[in-house]
């Protein structure tokens, strides 16, 4: 396709436990904690999520490692990098009575 330009949106919240990005961040310590010191649980669209920390000094490796992987798959010519803060359809970290399937329905996204 000529003069077609791809800018892919990215969220940067990582699925909770089911993903490579998830395993790098928490190896590294790359994340937001809660009061705890336990990773930060929020939930987006893709359900239960983790958020990078952008003030840890080895997330910029992390970040450039995971969109040259994209880039090999989707050969991208920008990036929006959308909701750069922790965004969670949760009122503070999700509980995890909030995350079960029974709360969806009360909770419906």
């Amino acid at each position: 396709m000529k003069d077609v330009k791809i800018v892919c949106i990215i969220d940067p919240a990582i699925p909770y436990k089911t993903s490579e990005p998830f395993k790098e961040l928490i190896a590294q310590g790359s994340y937001v904690r809660d009061m705890q010191g336990n990773p930060f649980i929020g939930r987006l669209y893709s359900g239960e999520s983790i958020f990078p920390d952008f003030f840890h000094p080895k997330i910029s490796l992390f970040w450039t490692k995971m969109f040259l992987k994209l880039h090999q798959n989707v050969p991208f010519d920008g990036i929006w990098l959308d909701m750069n803060e922790p965004t969670s359809f949760c009122d503070g970290a999700c509980m995890r009575f909030m995350l079960s399937p029974g709360f969806s329905l009360l909770f419906p996204f």
